[in-house]
């Protein structure tokens, strides 16, 4: 059995309907778009955290921004 391939996306400031797959009227995100077609899109999602840092210490380290001081 081989490895999956994993590829894993986070981004700051992009809101989770900001891109044409999601349905956005006027953005158009073309390589993501293909990307989300040809894969597994996750869209039950929890943050780590209510701003982006803390979130991407909670993604880096596993544990619960409550847990990472």
């Amino acid at each position: 059995m081989t490895s999956p391939n994993i590829i894993y996306i986070m981004l700051d400031e992009w809101g989770f309907f900001e891109w044409s797959a999601m349905g956005h009227p006027i953005l158009q995100t073309p390589n993501i778009d293909k990307m989300a077609s040809e894969g597994i899109r996750f869209t039950q999602i929890l943050a780590g955290g209510n701003v982006c840092a803390p979130t991407r210490c909670a993604l880096m380290t596993g544990q619960h921004t409550g847990h990472t001081t």
